[in-house]
């Protein structure tokens, strides 16, 4: 299902090859309830055209416009780590840009790595609804929803492009390149009455070149979703900053393309307001595993102190000689060593596992592989509780941020390099380093 900015298209692929619009309902009027009651209105058509809703199958696709799914560049902040102040974080950058949010709609933001900007999409919870019940309706079970700017980056983007302008009606919408050439949203607006959608995208795409200092080789590609034949869309290719005639043409089934690249699934989704399976990672699995062993240390370090405590009570008491003054009873003073101990281990095992493993991961883009874990009472530096953990890092740039992550992190305290050393004879020489840090509850 294509949802446009004046319309409502649901289309079916038929035998993998080509795609068949099955109902169309125009959009009357901009307000929020435009969309709901437009997607309630394509069950009744499917049935007087198929007879029967049971003839579709196969999973629901939908893919939103930028006006129905409003997309916003989201700034680094450390709120983002936890989901109370990350919703309150969005919700203020959204309503800042003039977008409603209601409590109940869903925000999703894609994760681009430590300090980087990322991307947060709004989806409206009236439209979800509307959207799960059509899939209820039709028997197609839910698949993704995700906007169209992404899908269309992802399929036409190129190394070399500047920017895509995509032209849906009277709906035009920038999209520009980010870092490691993932999308970014860009200038959204609406064509004049006099102007032609194809006007007021050239008009933009020339004030891109006018700001942009690039050499005559930047290109911007403008992609046309309006034709009288939607499967017959062609896409052009600008030259900034000689813009008044396409470098190349001919790009046919645009929607066809979009469809079956969100169809598929090595898509890359990670916008979807529909929940993916994880997979558990390498780095998981390993982190676990040191927490599990740290705990099972632990619990056998209490068991043995407890051990060793019950059985210096179950020995028999010494015999008293027998002599004509009368023993004074003197209460049993504890060994402070053991005491220690015990203390020790106890602290250790109270320790949050989970949350400890969660704060140490380090992010995608930090290529940083954890070793081991080590407790003591007292570190290196004095701290109590003192965490040592060992590491592998690709190279001594990784080890630094790494190192900069964990102070970043509201749960660690004074983390500091102790220990680092080039690994020549193993593969790829890695940099294996020790750091010691305390842990805040």
């Amino acid at each position: 299902m294509l949802v446009r900015s004046d319309r409502v298209e649901l289309m079916a692929v038929v035998r993998g090859k080509s795609i068949e619009t099955i109902a169309e309902v125009a959009l009357d009027g901009v307000d929020r309830e435009a969309l709901p009651d437009a997607i309630s209105r394509l069950e009744p058509l499917v049935k007087a055209d198929l007879g029967d809703t049971r003839s579709v199958r196969g999973p629901l696709i939908v893919l939103l416009s930028a006006r129905w799914a409003p997309a916003i560049a989201c700034p680094w902040s450390r709120q983002l780590q936890h989901a109370a102040p990350a919703r309150r974080y969005l919700s203020e950058l959204f309503t800042s840009s003039g977008v409603t949010v209601a409590d109940t709609d869903e925000i999703r933001i894609e994760d681009r790595g430590y300090k980087v900007t990322a991307v947060a999409v709004l989806y409206r919870a009236d439209v979800l609804a509307a959207v799960a019940k059509l899939s209820d309706a039709l028997h197609c079970p839910l698949k993704v929803v995700m906007t169209l700017q992404q899908t269309v980056w992802q399929v036409f983007s190129s190394s070399k492009l500047r920017a895509l302008a995509l032209v849906d009606g009277q709906h035009v919408s920038m999209i520009k390149p980010g870092q490691r050439n993932a999308w970014m949203p860009g200038q959204v607006c609406f064509s004049a009455p006099n102007d032609s959608p194809l006007d007021t995208a050239a008009r933009l795409i020339r004030r891109l070149a006018l700001r942009t200092v690039r050499s005559v080789r930047t290109q911007v590609r403008l992609i046309d979703l309006g034709s009288a034949d939607p499967v017959d869309s062609v896409t052009h290719t600008f030259e900034a900053p000689r813009m008044k005639s396409p470098l190349q043409g001919g790009d046919t089934q645009v929607l066809a393309r979009l469809l079956f690249h969100a169809t598929g699934g090595s898509a890359h989704r990670p916008l979807s307001v529909m929940p993916v399976a994880t997979r558990t990672t390498r780095m998981q699995i390993g982190m676990a595993s040191v927490a599990l062993t740290c705990a099972s240390i632990a619990l056998l370090t209490v068991y043995r102190a407890q051990a060793e405590v019950d059985g210096h009570a179950s020995l028999p008491p010494a015999r008293v000689q027998a002599t004509g003054l009368e023993t004074s009873r003197v209460a049993p003073v504890a060994d402070p060593a053991r005491v220690r101990a015990v203390n020790a281990a106890i602290r250790e095992l109270n320790l949050p596992f989970e949350d400890l493993s969660r704060s140490l991961t380090p992010p995608r883009d930090i290529h940083v592989g954890l070793l081991s874990l080590s407790f003591s009472s007292v570190g290196a530096a004095g701290q109590r509780s003192a965490v040592l953990l060992t590491a592998d890092a690709r190279s001594s740039v990784d080890m630094t941020r790494y190192v900069a992550f964990l102070a970043d992190r509201p749960t660690v305290q004074k983390p500091s390099l102790v220990a680092h050393q080039l690994m020549e004879g193993e593969p790829g020489t890695p940099y294996r380093f020790s750091v010691e840090l305390s842990w805040r509850d």
